[in-house]
């Protein structure tokens, strides 16, 4: 009998009976065991937060943003430099021409007010003074731009390159200091050649309307991005002819030029740093042929 005892005692041993404090999974925790159950429901059911088919639908943790690519700047200053001192090529040109051909010389029948002369305040003032027609002509054609899609593609053929000269980055000095020097050179040197040079030769052979035009259309050619620009350029140097045949100083229509000039790269500029980053690619791939920076793939 008495090792019958010790048989059954050291089976019993053997054998796993769940005490009350059977602990789960986790160590550390130790919850009541449940009566009558089997041992697999002793095992605590996962946490809703890692089993996907008990999972809520609140994020706990926001889902990160993908960065975006950064916007290129167009800006160098070589490639400014460059254009000004292209432009600034006019005035040797316009005299080299004028001494291969005395002809063409750009002071023959021409007042040529200088600065240090006491009467250029009167004269700034005159070529300030013609400058604001041009500006309203700017204004309407704006004006028309959603209900004539050429004159957009004019716009942006300006905004374009502009934003390749200037960059997309907001440089209020930088603007007003490369507006000026452009308005400068390019004022004075397209003046010195195509009124000076060109309207006044040929004003000696043919009449004025005749010369103006044909100079104007020379002018033209030499600005077609585009058609309806080449048209508006025609338009700009008929005014310009037509202020130096009125006033017959070649200084006026320099000023004026110029000043336009000047005043359009700097509110060119700041219309373009103020567009939105996808209004500028479009100009980038519109006009240059670039592709714009890839967006980031959406939030899921």
């Amino acid at each position: 009998m008495r090792s019958i005892l010790l048989v059954a005692c050291t089976l019993l041993s053997t054998l796993h009976v769940a005490s009350p404090f059977t602990p789960y999974l986790t160590p550390g925790v130790h919850r009541p065991a449940l009566k009558h159950t089997r041992r697999s429901h002793l095992v605590p059911p996962p946490s809703p937060f890692l089993h996907p088919t008990i999972a809520t639908t609140t994020k706990l943790l926001s889902t990160p943003t993908p960065p975006t690519s950064p916007e290129p700047d167009e800006y160098n200053a070589k490639t400014t430099s460059l254009l000004i001192v292209g432009q600034a090529l006019f005035i040797p040109l316009a005299a080299l021409i004028s001494f291969i051909i005395p002809k063409l010389h750009i002071f023959s029948a021409t007042n040529l007010t200088p600065l240090t002369s006491p009467a250029f305040l009167d004269v700034a003032y005159k070529g300030i003074l013609y400058t604001i027609p041009l500006g309203i002509f700017v204004l309407l054609t704006s004006s028309l731009e959603k209900k004539i899609p050429a004159l957009k593609q004019v716009a942006m053929a300006t905004e374009s390159t502009i934003l390749s000269l200037l960059g997309s980055t907001p440089r209020l000095f930088t603007s007003i200091l490369f507006g000026c020097l452009l308005g400068a050179v390019a004022g004075l040197g397209e003046e010195l050649l195509f009124r000076g040079c060109i309207q006044t030769s040929l004003s000696t052979y043919l009449p004025a309307p005749l010369s103006l035009s044909l100079t104007s259309l020379l002018f033209a050619l030499g600005h077609a991005i585009t058609p309806l620009y080449a048209l508006i350029s025609f338009i700009a140097s008929l005014y310009f002819g037509w202020v130096f045949n009125s006033t017959g100083d070649l200084m006026i229509p320099i000023i004026a030029h110029g000043l336009y000039d000047a005043v359009a790269v700097v509110a060119t500029h700041y219309i373009v740093t103020t567009k939105t980053r996808e209004e500028r690619d479009e100009l980038r791939s519109s006009f240059f042929g670039l592709q714009p920076p890839p967006s980031p793939p959406p939030n899921p």
